[in-house]
């Protein structure tokens, strides 16, 4: 069902048809096989999945959790996630920013209702001089007033 931006205190929902088509997104779906980006979809879902069946309801995470080093999933998944993005897009930020992207969009399909918060870190972006930002998610346990 719904993702939820909650970053500026206000509550919106993020449209998945907005975030399929990415720009980075839509470099990896033109550039590579059919049967590759499929893969790499699989992978990001099969990610989450696991997240919550090991937290339940408790659920939080983000791309660092899910594909970083110390990732939970098996080593040869995530090492093809990132050759095939680094692949496609290159191993600058860009590269983070498509695993990102990825991320966002397969958790707003789901049915669980996800909430995502932007958080500020200490860290700017060279090119730009913006703060840099990680998105933070978590299943909503409870609605308020409901």
């Amino acid at each position: 069902m719904p993702l939820h931006d909650v970053t500026h205190g206000s509550e919106y929902l993020v449209a998945p048809g907005t975030l399929s088509v990415n720009p980075f997104i839509e470099a990896l779906r033109r550039k590579l096989p059919k049967q590759s980006f499929q893969r790499l979809l699989t992978t990001i879902d099969e990610a989450i999945e696991n997240s919550i069946k090991e937290h339940g309801q408790l659920t939080w995470t983000k791309a660092g959790a899910l594909f970083g080093h110390h990732s939970m999933e098996p080593k040869y998944r995530i090492d093809h996630l990132w050759d095939k993005v680094i692949g496609i897009v290159g191993d600058g930020k860009e590269c983070l920013k498509t695993v990102g992207a990825l991320l966002r969009w397969r958790m707003s399909i789901r049915e669980e209702d996800w909430l995502v918060y932007r958080r500020e870190t200490d860290g700017e972006d060279e090119d730009t001089g913006d703060t840099i930002r990680i998105s933070e998610y978590w299943i909503r346990t409870e609605r308020g007033g409901e």
